[in-house]
């Protein structure tokens, strides 16, 4: 492991699989939405994360829906309850 990691260095990650090994690449660059500079590879992207106090949409926990929401109705009926309550103010 350590001579794949001294091949590719910080520009990939090895993986082992198995038996195998599977290099996966770096991250491609990209322009920050957040503040337009320039972040290339995994770890500047880490860091860049760290830096404005963001989480990447993937590594959130999901979220239930609370129980003491009342579940969804269709459309209509809600645009219905909506008049109807406009039409009694």
């Amino acid at each position: 492991m350590s001579f794949l990691h001294d091949l590719y260095g910080a520009r990939g990650k090895a993986i082992a699989d198995q038996g195998r090994v599977t290099i996966i690449g770096d991250k491609a660059g990209y322009v920050s939405p957040l503040d337009r500079t320039v972040v290339e590879g995994r770890t500047a992207h880490r860091e860049h994360m760290k830096r404005h106090g963001v989480t990447e949409a993937g590594d959130m926990p999901m979220r239930t829906s609370s129980p003491d929401r009342a579940p969804m109705g269709s459309v209509r009926t809600d645009i219905q309850r909506s008049i109807q309550e406009l039409r009694s103010r």
